[in-house]
């Protein structure tokens, strides 16, 4: 029983420490695009250069791309860092 239960702990401290990393990683990328410029309308997709798209930033690298380019990539095309995740971004 005690065995059991040590696992459950440590599997527990293991999801702490990663939603841990995971909150640091959107409080980075939040703070990146809080000072990105404002002027989306004009903004392109760095990839396929569509100019009306959904921004997306990708985790951990907080690059923006559009919906369809951000899910195309298990490495960002910018920093070449392993993308996590993909986490929309309203400006």
């Amino acid at each position: 029983m005690d065995v059991m239960l040590n696992a459950m702990v440590q599997e527990l401290l293991s999801d702490i420490a990663t939603s841990a990393v995971e909150a640091a990683n959107v409080e980075r990328i939040a703070t990146s695009v809080a000072q990105t410029p404002r002027d989306v309308g004009s903004r392109e997709c760095d990839i396929c250069m569509n100019s009306a798209f959904e921004v997306y930033a990708l985790v951990p690298c907080g690059h923006l791309l559009c919906k369809q380019c951000a899910g195309r990539f298990s490495k960002c095309p910018t920093c070449s860092k392993p993308v996590a995740s993909t986490l929309r971004v309203f400006m």
